[in-house]
């Protein structure tokens, strides 16, 4: 099953998927990045709303490869989101 995606002009489409998404029992992370012009913060939210465990992190400070752009704020962003056994 594929999931959402962003067309060029930036739109998430789901092409009849959020119904499935919104069953997603599982946590999901989803990094909103400041500096990113594709995705927008807006597609990312609107994505983030489609599951119902959905967790938002923000990093204004990042772009289109936050581990890249701000790596310490990455790593202890995902670390808190897996939990104290991911710390290594």
């Amino acid at each position: 099953m594929r999931g959402p995606s962003i067309t060029p002009t930036g739109r998430l489409t789901c092409r009849g998927r959020g119904a499935a998404l919104a069953q997603v029992e599982a946590p999901v992370l989803v990094l909103v990045r400041g500096r990113d012009f594709q995705p927008t913060a807006d597609t990312e939210m609107e994505l983030a709303r489609l599951f119902p465990h959905a967790r938002v992190e923000e990093k204004r400070r990042s772009g289109h490869f936050p581990w890249v752009d701000d790596p310490g704020a990455f790593v202890a962003t995902l670390s808190g989101f897996l939990g104290p056994s991911s710390a290594g």
